[in-house]
């Protein structure tokens, strides 16, 4: 259950790629599409071969711009913990993340449990909220952290942490867990 939980984020991370993926695709499709189309309509009257550079010139620059949008899609990437840590709970640790394109926005940290079998304990409950996304990083003390988790059921053998952005963009969530789970003892 647990590799399963695992091999289901990895999925849908990968998801997300093909996504921005297939939507870079079809941007440089429809480009060679217009340089198709700019080349047969100046063939039809003889164009000169610098009158079609030229054409082609301006494409690529409009490619170049749309890449450098595509590239400035915000994103978060949890560094650490990102799986197979060992936490105490009264010592400090340092929760990092990189991000991109959120310069002036604000991030919440959020931590899940799950038991034995990789199922998460009633869900994702908040460590710190609204830290400046660029920042980079947070110092947490996991103190009573599993006594937290008596009051469910089940006990947390393992952990992961998730940064998200504060703010919803269109486009969804930014956030980003870690990419394996971690433990924390009292």
């Amino acid at each position: 259950m647990e590799k399963r939980k695992r091999m289901d984020k990895r999925i849908e991370k990968r998801v997300e790629k093909i996504f921005v993926f297939v939507l870079v695709v079809a941007v440089m499709v429809g480009m060679i599409m217009g340089i198709i189309l700019i080349v047969r309509s100046y063939t039809t009257r003889e164009a000169t071969v610098e009158e079609l550079k030229a054409q082609v010139a301006v494409l690529n620059q409009q490619i170049q711009k749309m890449e450098t949008k595509l590239q400035a899609l915000p994103s978060i990437t949890v560094i650490s913990p990102n799986g197979g840590e060992e936490w105490v709970g009264e010592k400090s640790y340092k929760i990092a993340w990189t991000q991109s394109g959120l310069e002036e926005k604000k991030v919440d940290i959020l931590l899940a449990g799950y038991d034995k079998d990789g199922n998460q304990i009633d869900g994702w409950y908040v460590i710190e909220t609204e830290i400046p996304a660029s920042q980079g990083y947070f110092y947490w003390v996991p103190y009573g952290v599993p006594s937290f988790f008596l009051y469910f059921s089940t006990t947390p053998e393992k952990y992961q942490i998730k940064v998200q952005q504060v703010e919803e963009p269109v486009l969804g969530t930014v956030s980003d867990s870690s990419d394996d789970y971690f433990s924390i003892k009292d």
